[in-house]
């Protein structure tokens, strides 16, 4: 649980019930889910957060490199017959 001191600092941060937060926590109800996404991520690329993907491609952590991925998939989706 080397990620719990900052999950419990954003959880005060975001106003979360503390106690609820943390009977999650002790339950691993949602570890399952959480390691499957990690996973997930894992097998696609994603290395660090934030990570973007737009239609599936990776794209840059910047505004301008994602901002461009969506220009180029709309262009692609406008040219493309219904």
């Amino acid at each position: 649980h080397d990620a719990l001191p900052i999950l419990r600092e954003w959880a005060a941060e975001l106003k979360l019930d503390a106690a609820l937060f943390e009977r999650c926590v002790a339950s691993g109800i949602k570890e399952k889910a959480v390691n499957d996404d990690f996973a997930q991520g894992s097998k696609i690329g994603v290395d660090s957060t934030p990570s973007f993907f737009v239609n599936g491609k990776r794209v840059k952590n910047t505004i301008e490199a994602t901002s461009a991925a969506i220009d180029e998939a709309l262009q692609m989706q406008s040219n493309i017959p219904l």
